[in-house]
């Protein structure tokens, strides 16, 4: 640190030294100019140019060039004594000599300011350096003009070797260039994203899931993207396996109810929809199960049909429960009476093992279809009822 301080200061000399040592040189090349030809130009041509080429501290400079002029105008006047163009020639140069300490002085707090920004922008590199290596997770920093990397923190580095991230850009994050587009399109209106999903792109760690923060930062005055990557593998695992028992039923093992609604929706407001026929189902005597016999087999009156159910049905066929006693069949692309056939076929099989059966209870329920073709003006709701109806028809009917 001293040693340094001692280099500043002896170059600080040399510059003092050469800036006098050219006004000097200027100023007796003119005074002798002006002793042959009358031309102080030299003088004045030096003053503008040291002052601009050497600019020091205001107080140095005018020291020296107050001094130096001293003596230019002393050399003046002993060469051309109080003559008008004497006078001319002292007032000219006493304004150049102005000129350029105010010239002196602005390019010194230009510069002076000027290596302070970039002593700032050093030391803001720096802790940016500092920090980026120490991050805990995988940091990559990449221009935004060509997508290259510039640093990679050592997570990253070990997190990515050996997928040629370091070669071939960020581009590798990205499906298609429109995927990289739209993100550059978003952090260029918002500045930053964050939680961005998506798979890995390394072949060798297929099933890995990365969540990706951007940021658009300056680096060295350039703009460049900050990439977080997360390893979310784990996370997205238990997200799926919540999403499971989200949309299957705990007690039956069929569709819930929430994602047996959302598939019959989308398949009357597609686009593209296609008649489909719903059976409604109803299992019979459950309440009179669970009074004289416990919830335990009530429940499992419930799930033995609709295994029987599951059974019957086709891979196309859709089977959800609608919740208590009910499930909902969607036959896609078969009429009623195709429906019909197959709850035939379960019927069937509800007297088969009825009469093998050592449970206290009987196997029995009632069903009601309805036929939905494309183009109909109605709602879920409005279907759902239709087919409810026709199975409290049939309900009706058996107990005459």
């Amino acid at each position: 640190m001293n040693r340094s301080k001692t280099n500043s200061q002896h170059l600080l000399k040399y510059v003092y030294f050469f800036f006098g040592f050219y006004i000097l040189i200027g100023a007796s090349g003119s005074l002798n100019s002006q002793f042959l030809t009358d031309n102080i130009y030299s003088y004045l041509i030096l003053l503008m140019a040291t002052a601009i080429i050497f600019p020091i501290p205001p107080e140095q400079s005018a020291v020296i060039i107050g001094a130096i002029h001293c003596f230019f105008l002393a050399g003046l006047f002993m060469i051309e004594g109080f003559s008008l163009p004497a006078i001319v020639d002292m007032i000219n140069s006493s304004a150049a000599a102005g000129i350029s300490l105010f010239l002196s002085s602005t390019f010194y707090f230009y510069r002076k300011k000027e290596s302070e920004n970039h002593l700032q922008l050093f030391e803001n590199e720096k802790t940016f350096r500092r920090l980026f290596d120490m991050n805990p997770h995988p940091l990559i920093l990449a221009r935004l003009s060509d997508h290259q990397v510039v640093l990679l923190n050592q997570r990253a580095s070990d997190y990515y070797e050996g997928t040629g991230l370091s070669e071939k850009g960020i581009d590798l994050f990205f499906k298609d260039s429109h995927e990289l587009r739209t993100i550059v399109d978003v952090l260029k209106e918002k500045n930053s994203i964050k939680g961005y999903l998506t798979p890995h792109f390394d072949p060798l760690k297929p099933n890995i899931w990365i969540m990706l923060n951007f940021e658009i930062v300056d680096h060295f005055q350039e703009p460049c993207l900050l990439i977080g990557t997360t390893d979310v593998t784990t996370f997205k695992a238990e997200e799926e396996k919540l999403s499971a028992h989200a949309f299957v039923d705990e007690l039956t093992g069929t569709m819930s109810r929430r994602k047996g609604l959302n598939i019959l929706s989308s398949l009357m407001n597609s686009r593209h929809s296609q008649s489909f026929t719903i059976c409604y189902i109803d299992i019979d005597h459950l309440k009179k199960v669970n009074d004289q016999h416990g919830h335990n087999k009530g429940d499992q009156l419930i799930k033995t049909i609709s295994g029987i159910i599951q059974k019957k049905i086709n891979d196309d066929d859709i089977l959800f429960r609608m919740g208590g006693d009910e499930f909902v069949i969607i036959f896609p692309g078969q009429t009623p009476c195709k429906a019909n056939q197959v709850w035939s076929a379960i019927q069937k099989e509800f007297k088969r093992m009825n009469q093998t059966s050592q449970e206290p209870f009987t196997l029995s329920a009632s069903h009601g279809t309805c036929y939905y073709q494309s183009g109909m003006n109605v709602s879920v709701e409005e279907l759902l009822e239709m087919a409810d109806q026709q199975m409290y028809n049939e309900k009706r009917e058996s107990r005459q």
